[in-house]
């Protein structure tokens, strides 16, 4: 009887110690494990940079309208400009071709390495463009360009 009393005693006495060790059934955990930080998070809003053919009217000057589309992939650009209606010579075409430069959410069309038409990015399929300022085009309405279906060549 001795000895079953002896050898209970051990047993609880080697669980208990194990249970403090372990703490409320934690599985031990090695010394040199890294603890994961917090979740990365995406941010929110437009893209640095877009691709792609946006369309869209814009305000003219001497014409009823300004048809724009304007293609853009990698670094390169295409923009085309249909003036509508001109008052001397009826409708006049206008295409630009070159490099952009993508600066804090604004892209840049150069021409002879100076930033003549500027776009802000609004989304992935939205570009607004803006005055040699910087500021969104005045007008009765807000003027933007969004993503074609077609993809037009460079």
């Amino acid at each position: 009887m001795k000895r079953s009393n002896i050898l209970t005693a051990i047993v609880a006495v080697w669980y208990l110690a194990g249970c403090s060790s372990n703490e409320a059934g934690k599985e031990p955990q090695p010394q040199d494990t890294v603890k994961a930080g917090p979740a990365i998070v995406k941010p929110s809003g437009p893209p640095a940079r877009v691709s792609g053919t946006f369309k869209g009217i814009l305000p003219c000057d001497n014409c009823r309208e300004t048809e724009a589309i304007l293609t853009i992939k990698d670094d390169k650009y295409n923009y085309t400009r249909l003036l509508k209606g001109m008052k001397t010579r009826g409708n006049n075409i206008s295409n630009k071709s070159g490099y952009c430069v993508f600066d804090g959410g604004i892209v840049k069309l150069l021409s002879n390495d100076q930033a003549k038409d500027m776009f802000r990015i609004i989304s992935e399929d939205s570009i607004k463009p803006l005055d040699t300022a910087g500021k969104p085009l005045k007008g009765k309405t807000d003027y933007f360009l969004v993503r074609s279906a077609k993809q037009e060549k460079l």
